[in-house]
């Protein structure tokens, strides 16, 4: 069972690689790194065996939280990381009496899409044209607190 605690400078490294193995437009190591000191911004790791094995960011104002990204580690794939990772967002903006909880996901993206409607979320809208590298269309889903 995986540990999710908040990012640490010491995981910086461990997610951006782990970014930029998932993502075409991977958020920088500065970026991590000052997301540490944002007070709207948190990051959370889980991990494996003292390992970082994966990650979810989100950012939060006026009581609506954001996913601005999820990702797991090749070899921990397929192994519920990301599922745990979700539900402890969940867990935390409830703790936090947030309202409701937004992302987007690549519209081809059907993995994703599952996960996050296992977690509670259901598809509101559509934005056009919002990823690059390749571009595409984003699902927009949200959920209750």
């Amino acid at each position: 069972m995986a540990i999710i605690r908040k990012m640490e400078e010491k995981d910086i490294e461990t997610v951006y690689n782990i970014e930029k193995d998932s993502f075409s437009l991977p958020w920088s190591k500065g970026a991590f790194a000052n997301s540490l000191d944002d007070e709207f911004q948190t990051f959370f790791v889980a991990e494996e065996e003292d390992k970082v094995a994966g990650y979810v960011g989100i950012m939060t104002v006026c009581k609506e939280v954001n996913i601005t990204n999820i990702a797991v580690g090749e070899e921990y794939r397929r192994c519920g990381i990301a599922y745990s990772l979700m539900e402890y967002v969940i867990q935390y903006a409830r703790d936090n009496k947030d309202e409701i909880i937004f992302l987007e996901v690549r519209k081809s993206n059907e993995k994703a899409q599952k996960l996050y409607e296992k977690t509670g979320f259901e598809v509101i809208g559509e934005r056009k044209n919002f990823y690059t590298k390749p571009d595409e269309d984003a699902i927009l889903m949200s959920r209750g607190i």
